[in-house]
């Protein structure tokens, strides 16, 4: 590839560090520092600060660095094009998503696609909404699977609803309920997730004008689990993180429904890889049913 000496570039000023630069190109970080180099003097300044194992982008190299991602992208864009003329007999979806939907709902659809196109590869990164706005924004993913985060600058294709679920410990006084109101959880110690998720739920009781009782917060959903079911409070997520989970828990509906509404962030206005584009179309063209919790 003629631009594979600024991808090792890009790659490099992203992770800060030659040796994992080397490891993810399979390469020896000699090759990596003489290619950034041989960069470095066709261009005729320096783009990087080398202090021990660490690197930094010089004031030259943060100038030029959007500009090496314009040439990549381009160079990007003209692969997926001939890809597209050979057939998707190559090319690469990047996409960002949440853990629960990596874990539960896109492996099936990938198996599906790679079926029809074999030599499609997926670069898959797992985060938050806000880290995912990011990676759109700077093109480090070509799509998200997530929540509309009403970001002006991206296009959103609605999907399914994910509606949000109260968490109990075995033997709690509530868990002979079909399903708990809001208001049942007043005064009860919650753990409530760490991320995008915490925002929802604050918005939802302060509509029902409510005081929550917040006794831990949990960043990992796994771990807001056991927290459950150790008894140190009740908590509330999403029916999709859910499934297929392991903990000793009762899991009923919350009342009023409340839901976050997931589908497929795209760059506005931005070509997408034809690969990414067959592999959308792909995903709105498969029926889908949000399979059933066991309580």
């Amino acid at each position: 590839m003629r631009t594979s000496r600024y991808e090792i570039f890009l790659k490099a000023a992203e992770l800060g560090n030659l040796s994992r630069t080397a490891e993810y190109f399979s390469y020896t970080p000699s090759a990596i520092s003489q290619t950034v180099k041989a960069l470095e003097e066709d261009l005729g300044f320096a783009l990087l600060n080398r202090s021990g194992r660490r690197i930094t982008l010089t004031s030259d190299g943060e100038v030029i660095l959007p500009v090496i991602r314009d040439i990549v992208s381009a160079e990007k864009r003209l692969e997926d094009t001939s890809a597209e003329i050979r057939e998707l007999q190559t090319g690469t979806i990047r996409m960002g998503t949440y853990v629960s939907i990596a874990s539960h709902w896109l492996p099936p659809r990938i198996i599906a696609f790679r079926e029809q196109y074999p030599g499609v590869r997926f670069e898959i990164q797992q985060s938050d909404t806000d880290e995912m706005n990011s990676w759109l924004a700077d093109e480090r993913v070509d799509l998200a699977f997530m929540m509309d985060s009403g970001d002006s600058r991206f296009d959103f294709l609605s999907l399914f609803d994910d509606d949000f679920c109260v968490l109990l410990p075995e033997g709690h006084r509530l868990e002979t309920r079909k399903q708990l109101h809001i208001r049942d959880l007043v005064g009860e110690p919650l753990i409530m997730p760490e991320n995008d998720l915490e925002k929802v739920l604050q918005d939802a009781f302060a509509k029902e004008k409510l005081d929550l009782n917040i006794a831990f917060t949990s960043k990992e959903d796994y771990s807001l689990m056991a927290m459950v079911e150790s008894g140190l409070g009740i908590g509330i997520l999403p029916g999709f993180v859910l499934h297929r989970q392991p903990y000793h828990i009762r899991i009923l509906p919350l009342r009023p429904r409340l839901s976050r509404h997931l589908g497929i962030l795209t760059r506005k206005n931005a070509p997408l890889p034809w690969a990414a584009r067959k592999f959308i179309e792909f995903v709105l063209d498969t029926p889908f049913e949000v399979p059933a919790l066991r309580p």
